[in-house]
């Protein structure tokens, strides 16, 4: 792999650490995980469903993923601490991005 795609940022273990990035150099092409962690989920999918395996995290595991993003969003826009409980369950992101 190409000296260029490495993480951008810098590794607190080397010795020039402390240094700054030279500017005249070449910019590091970040390659992102999340690629790899979207091939992998839907690798898992395909295999459970081709296998008769259950799905190591299921719909109820995605509802509460989102209700907890959602209720972190309000608490940001709020000001304030927003428990699940406490979050509205009309509110939904695409009201938060309009002003509702």
């Amino acid at each position: 792999m190409s000296d260029l795609c490495t993480h951008s940022r810098i590794d607190p273990l080397r010795d020039d650490a402390d240094r700054a990035p030279d500017p005249a150099a070449p910019r590091p092409i970040v390659i992102a995980d999340y690629d790899h962690a979207q091939a992998n989920a839907l690798s898992h999918f395909a295999d459970a469903i081709l296998d008769g395996r259950p799905l190591r995290y299921d719909g109820v595991d995605g509802a509460r993923d989102i209700a907890g993003m959602l209720s972190t969003m309000k608490s940001a826009i709020d000001g304030r601490s927003v428990a699940l409980a406490d979050l509205p369950e009309e509110w939904t992101a695409y009201g938060a991005a309009e002003g509702a």
